[in-house]
């Protein structure tokens, strides 16, 4: 019986295909993150011990608390209120206090963005710190309607004392922080 000469080669080809199509993604483990959410995508998640200004705010400051930025793009057609979402961690909930679009200044009398193309719409809350050591994960939650299309929780960038990114530094693709590695457990 004769081989064939030729299917080897086109064996030998997708099999190195297939390896640079699972191997690459490990490689480009610095690209910007996104992610999709039942609005839009959310694009960045950011905390900070600076307080922004936010024009025509009552809300009270919550004492243990720290500033939380969460910066999406809508889908087209669709809308994105001041009551739709809280941010949650464990079983307390933190009210969004104020909304902007791309760098506007935060007002908390704004109670509704629209989709106008590829602005950003920026959303505020002050939820609790964590304890000392512990990351800042939140949980983006719907709160007018009980829904199961809430995305997973959220790992913030923490800004320090520092201002939030700009939104017009933040690209399509996203500014999202993975899920920090695990600390070894202590040998004892």
């Amino acid at each position: 019986m004769e081989k064939n000469p030729h299917v080897r080669p086109n064996q030998s080809a997708m099999k190195k295909i297939l390896l640079v199509l699972f191997v690459l993604p490990l490689f480009a483990g610095g690209a910007e993150k996104s992610m999709p959410f039942r609005a839009g995508t959310i694009l960045s998640a950011e905390v900070s011990t600076q307080k922004p200004s936010i024009a025509s705010d009552t809300g009270k400051d919550t004492p243990d608390g720290i500033w939380a930025e969460v910066v999406v793009q809508l889908h087209p057609g669709r809308s994105i209120g001041i009551y739709d979402y809280v941010l949650t961690a464990g079983d307390r909930e933190f009210p969004c206090r104020a909304i902007a679009l791309n760098s506007d200044p935060y007002d908390a009398s704004r109670w509704e963005l629209r989709d106008t193309g590829n602005a950003k719409c920026r959303l505020l809350f002050q939820p609790a710190r964590p304890e000392d050591g512990k990351t800042f994960e939140y949980s983006l939650k719907v709160k007018l309607i009980e829904s199961s299309s809430n995305p997973p929780p959220l790992f913030f960038r923490d800004q320090k004392g520092e201002a939030f990114t700009d939104p017009s530094a933040i690209p399509e693709t996203g500014l999202l922080e993975e899920k920090p590695a695990e600390k070894p457990a202590q040998k004892k």
